[in-house]
């Protein structure tokens, strides 16, 4: 008689290998989440140390500088030798450099703060700041919100880098757009994040070039000096790239300037290190 398949050596061998294979490949699976834990955190520590050197650099730039001029102008308006008006003109800069140091530590604190890494607390922060700085500017602001802001997170070298984009753009507004209004429009849609900074000033004429650079025809020199030092686009570009994100300007003259900043929402447990500590 003949034994049954679960009986003869080569379905006993099967079996054994079988279950040799599925040990190995428990082990290889063990294995593998371990090292990607390990790798994991390793990337963790890599970032709180990114983070760690952009803080200390902040700090040390923007309020150590500011600080060190605040004590030299503290000394000059002491100096028995100045007059009244060069005195009364150094207390009003100390006045301005210590409000802007007050501005920039808010900034500081706000971008470290672990419970500000939600979008929806980025989307409050920006729209309040921007309001602020551009009502001290006498020029209105209006901002298009939605109502509903999902709660995702958003780490905070993503803040960090990206309300810098915004504040450059508000900053060229002011500094050269020659505008009354502002508006700021926010979309959400996932995973997209977009938002949009249109100014009513007086605009330009540009070209975009393969790399995105806005320029100037070459026959107007000064003016496209003026748009290089104002658009600031080449630090802008490098940060929306640290986080696989996109910019695009578009002006024309006596249309406004408007620009536009999207970000993947998907992206942003892992967007790419900003190299050195660019302001």
């Amino acid at each position: 008689m003949l034994p049954h398949f679960w009986q003869t050596k080569w379905f006993r061998l099967l079996v054994i290998a079988g279950a040799i294979c599925l040990v190995a490949s428990s082990v290889g699976y063990v294995e593998k989440r371990k090292m990607q834990r390990k790798i994991e955190l390793v990337e963790r520590e890599r970032a709180v140390e990114t983070e760690r050197r952009r803080i200390a650099n902040d700090i040390h730039d923007d309020l150590g500088a500011g600080l060190t001029e605040i004590v030299i102008l503290s000394e000059l308006a002491q100096n028995p030798g100045e007059s009244h008006d060069a005195v009364q003109t150094d207390i009003r800069t100390v006045t301005d450099k210590a409000r802007a140091l007050t501005h920039s530590l808010d900034e500081i604190v706000w971008a470290v703060n672990p419970e500000n890494d939600t979008l929806d607390s980025f989307v409050s922060y920006a729209c309040n700041f921007a309001q602020n700085y551009l009502r001290l500017c006498r020029i209105r602001c209006r901002l298009d919100v939605p109502a509903q802001i999902p709660n995702v997170p958003l780490p905070a070298d993503v803040r960090h880098n990206f309300f810098m984009v915004l504040k450059e753009t508000l900053h060229n507004v002011v500094k050269h757009a020659g505008a009354s209004e502002v508006s700021i429009q926010i979309a959400i849609e996932p995973p997209k994040f977009t938002m949009t900074v249109k100014d009513n000033g007086e605009g330009f004429h540009m070209e975009l070039p393969p790399d995105g650079l806005a320029v100037l025809p070459a026959d107007n020199v000064a003016r496209a000096d003026r748009v290089t030092a104002r658009n600031g686009m080449s630090n802008m570009r490098h940060r929306m790239q640290a986080l696989n994100g996109q910019i695009s300007l578009q002006s024309r003259p006596g249309q406004g300037t408007q620009v536009e900043l999207m970000i993947n929402l998907d992206d942003r447990e892992s967007p790419r290190r900003v190299g050195g500590n660019p302001k």
